[in-house]
């Protein structure tokens, strides 16, 4: 919940719940001054309701998840079915998902890996050259001969795999039984519970 704003040597609060402050002796320029201390108040009550909706809303989406990622794949499996029809004919399917990362310190071995399967061509490789100053004319060589160039160059590769490209690799992998180093990738299967309403239903 959001901290309410507080002052010291206030009236007692009003109908919003906040204090009208004295700023008699201040210059507003014909300004309702009491009105707008009245709005600002309920601007803040208003605020306030707003972050404990947030919250509450929060807490149902947790409990959503709960359900549509552990207890109701977890009831599937130990049934050993992937899709029922309900009484309304709305009809419960669970879906995978899969999830990959590769951790900076398995970043080569998982390279290697790549290689060996030959799916390099999901890597992405970013070389950045660093020019010392006052060298334009160099730069200018470089861009149009950089196989003849001569002048040693600082240069760095940053090698990476978009998330969603690993993860569309993983599931193309498992898919199809392909060799893949699970612990390796931190394969993770992220299952949903997917229900499609029927039109019958309330």
């Amino acid at each position: 919940m959001a901290k309410k704003y507080k002052a010291t040597n206030v009236p007692a609060p009003n109908q919003t719940g906040y204090a009208i402050f004295n700023v008699s002796g201040l210059a507003h320029g014909g300004l309702d001054l009491q009105r707008l201390q009245s709005l600002a108040g309920m601007q803040m009550a208003i605020e306030d309701e707003l972050a404990e909706a947030e919250a509450v809303v929060d807490g149902i989406k947790k409990r959503l998840r709960l359900y549509k990622e552990q207890v109701v794949p977890q009831l599937f499996d130990d049934a050993a079915i992937k899709k029922l029809t309900l009484a309304d004919d709305s009809v419960v399917k669970i879906t995978s998902r899969f999830g990959a990362k590769i951790e900076m310190d398995d970043e080569e071995e998982a390279y290697e890996f790549l290689e060996s399967v030959d799916s390099l061509d999901i890597v992405k490789n970013t070389f950045t050259i660093t020019f010392p100053k006052e060298k334009e004319k160099e730069v200018r060589k470089f861009i149009r001969d950089l196989k003849r160039r001569k002048v040693q160059l600082d240069w760095e590769l940053k090698r990476a795999v978009h998330p969603s490209t690993l993860a569309s690799w993983v599931k193309e992998r498992v898919t199809h039984g392909l060799p893949l180093d699970f612990e390796l990738f931190n394969v993770v299967d992220m299952r949903t519970a997917k229900i499609k309403r029927s039109d019958n239903g309330s």
